[in-house]
This record gives C-alpha cells, structure tokens and sequence, in this order.
C-alpha cells in the first residue's frame, strides 16, 4: 500500500507540474434556524399530542399548512421522551391537506453542473399518522415551488426519527435549471404530515480534497491518500459513481489541468 501511494503521488505530480488553480471547494451552508428551535410567531393549537404552531417559521417558508410542532414528550402520544434528544423541544411540520411544503431561500448560489449538493435532514414519523415525506432541491416557482430534485424519504417507523441524505450531481440536474437560484425544503403528500429537524446543506466542488477552496496541486497528496486507503470523500470522488479508486485519477487530471 505504500509503494502504491508513493508511486501515485510521484506519477501525480509529474504529471500535474503545469496544473492551473481553480477557485471554491466544499461549503456547508450556514441553514437558517436549522434545528427550528426559535419556535414560530404562529398562533398555537393544542392537539393530544402537543402544541402546533401554524404559520411561518424563523428562517424558512411554508406554503399551504404547516409550522413548529412542539411535541408533549410527557403524554408520549407523537414521539417519546427518547427522541426529545434528538429533535430537542421544536421540529418543523407540514400538513396533508394538498400541498404542505417548508423550504428556505439559499442566497448567493445558482445551480451548477459541476457541484454537488447533500441535504441532510432528520426525518420523523408521528405516531398515529400516515407517512409519505421527501425532500430536496425546488425552484423558485410561485406559489408553490416545484422540486428541481426530490427524494422520497424512509419510513423511520411510528414515532421516531432518522437523519437521511439526499444528494444531487450537478450532471443530473435538468438543462433548464442550471444557472437558476434555488430553494432547499421538505415536504409531505397529500394524506400525510411531515416532521423534520436538524437541517445541514453542503455544496460540494470534486477535486478540493484538502477543503481549502480551491482545487489544485495541494489536493494531490490527499487525493491519493483517499486513493490508497479507499475511504470516501464526496470531493475525492471525481468521476461520481460512489467509489473513491483509480478510476477517479484521469478526471482529477483533468480538473486540475482545466481540462
């Protein structure tokens, strides 16, 4: 294994002698009230199973129903005092009635096909209702914005709570989108109600493995550590197929040349 790396960095940096910087790397984004915990202006209504807040949420839109939810973890009748750990006293909810839909406005970037974007969110399964939630990128369509790209979360089961990702090349994201501002959000369909906390958004650049915002001939050495010892890295991954081998050297090559 080290001769490997050490073959890999000398073949590399022989290579890369002439390579070219190219600016941004990895950024998790600062999400707004990300574990909803500033609670909501809305107007309370009290319910078996805790306390609704209806209404617009600190940080982020809702479209049709939804709000915080501040679940009674005394009653246990929504989620048990276990998850309280989790979700700490508020989570964000939307309603089934047609459209419910909790998103927030990521300033400063536009869609592009060369990042990557992970959303990660807790996702909750209250008890005594019916589950059908996703999440991920929408447009800024109005009145209701419309998913550039959604995935259909996991059932976590009645009553608790599992942190799923999605995450979205910027190869597969439509034609007409890119270059566009974009929203990220969560939501439930029609017949179901949603509940989501601990939002994180990351914005991906292949290639900037040391994550020092730019992407040249000091990613290298890292680059082939990841090489060498196989552990994932979304910005090692070059060619994008869930792997971080040899098959990820000549499209690094690339980056790193400007090719």
């Amino acid at each position: 294994m080290n001769t490997l790396n050490k073959t890999l960095k000398q073949l590399a940096i022989a290579i890369l002698v002439c390579a070219l910087s190219h600016p941004a790397g990895a950024e998790i984004f600062p999400v707004a009230n990300p574990d909803f915990e500033l609670g909501s202006p809305g107007t309370p209504s009290m319910e078996p199973g805790g306390v609704s807040y209806i209404g617009n949420i600190p940080g982020w839109n809702v479209v049709n129903a939804g709000g915080v939810f501040e679940p009674n973890f005394v009653s246990e009748l929504a989620y048990p005092q276990s998850v309280q750990a989790i979700t700490g006293d508020y989570i964000a909810y939307s309603l089934n009635n047609g459209f419910g839909l909790v998103t927030q406005f990521i300033p400063n970037e536009v869609l592009d096909e060369e990042l990557i974007y992970i959303l990660t969110v807790d996702v909750g399964h209250r008890m005594g209702s019916t589950f059908t939630s996703a999440f991920g990128i929408y447009r800024l369509t109005n009145p209701f914005p419309t998913g550039v790209s959604l995935q259909q979360a996991d059932d976590p089961g009645e009553g608790n709570f599992t942190r799923q990702t999605m995450v979205l090349n910027g190869s597969d994201i439509p034609t007409g989108d890119l270059g566009n501002p974009f929203r990220i959000g969560m939501e439930c369909l029609p017949g179901s109600i949603g509940d989501f906390d601990n939002v994180q958004f990351e914005i991906v650049r292949p290639g900037d493995v040391n994550l020092d915002g730019t992407v040249n001939l000091l990613d290298v050495e890292d680059f082939v550590d990841r090489i060498g010892s196989g552990e994932f890295q979304q910005e090692a991954d070059i060619n994008r197929d869930g792997l971080v081998n040899l098959l990820d050297v000549n499209p690094f090559i690339a980056l790193l040349s400007g090719g």
